[in-house]
């Protein structure tokens, strides 16, 4: 039994691979090591979730919001500003414009993007955290059932 959080996930990930410089290195992970073998490369994480209770007689139903981070991993070359920044345009895009998730949530909107650069390793790298706000419904007894 996945929570609906997972399967939201899992939807970026799959509305992502293949379909971005990154091309399948797209992860439901924020443990992945990012290496120069992996690079572009896209990681995708559940950060934070807020939940309001929109009903009072049990199982109440939630009104959910994730913030589902979306970090584009990119090696940092002297045109390292135009790769981070198509690849944000790609996600941007294809997240938002997407009919299965649109299907799967009541609402998905960009919150922020942060760009920066990472020199602790062999190779600097760049990475652009996208931030989606994703509003779903689930009932507090099956979080694992978007309504």
């Amino acid at each position: 039994m996945l929570h609906a959080r997972t399967s939201i996930r899992q939807t970026f990930v799959d509305i992502l691979k293949g379909k971005t410089a990154a091309k399948d290195k797209v992860y439901d992970s924020r443990l992945y090591s990012m290496n120069d073998s992996t690079l572009p490369g896209i990681i995708i994480f559940s950060s934070q979730e807020e939940i309001v209770t929109s009903t009072i007689s049990p199982p109440r139903c939630q009104n959910r919001t994730a913030r589902i981070t979306v970090e584009c991993y990119a090696k940092a070359t002297t045109s390292v500003n135009i790769i981070v920044d198509n690849m944000t345009a790609e996600v941007e895009s294809l997240v938002l414009n997407n009919p299965e998730l649109r299907k799967l949530c009541k609402d998905c909107r960009l919150e922020s993007t942060d760009i920066s650069l990472n020199s602790d390793g062999d190779q600097p790298v760049a990475v652009a955290s996208l931030v989606f706000a994703v509003s779903y419904q689930t009932k507090e007894t099956s979080p694992n059932i978007i309504i």
